[in-house]
């Protein structure tokens, strides 16, 4: 039987990679860590993002090379913009609540 890493272990050793990533170079610290994250938590995609008041959009700076990270990109998932005011003025995207879509009839 393969011996694991337990699970907390997994998770330091994430932790002390991400304190050693570089600050210099803002996107590829990003790519880095998304992709350190992917792999500690056994993610499908991981994205981390930033909020460019210019467009007033979340942008993300770093997504898992992964296949779902590929296709998000390819189809422009990697750039949201908010809603006016977001999601009760927080700057939250206001997403429909799936529930309020929902027939109960």
């Amino acid at each position: 039987m393969l011996s694991e890493v337990p699970k907390h272990d997994k998770l330091l050793t994430t932790l002390q990679s991400l304190l050693q990533l570089p600050a210099t170079d803002v996107a590829e610290t990003f790519q880095q860590t998304a992709q350190l994250v992917t792999q500690a938590l056994d993610a499908e995609k991981v994205d981390v993002f930033l909020y460019d008041p210019s467009t007033e959009s979340l942008i993300a700076y770093g997504t898992s090379v992964t296949p779902l990270g590929k296709k998000e990109k390819a189809i422009g998932l990697d750039c949201l913009p908010l809603a006016s005011g977001g999601a009760g003025g927080r700057g939250l995207p206001n997403r429909p609540n799936l529930l309020d879509r929902t027939s109960t009839a």
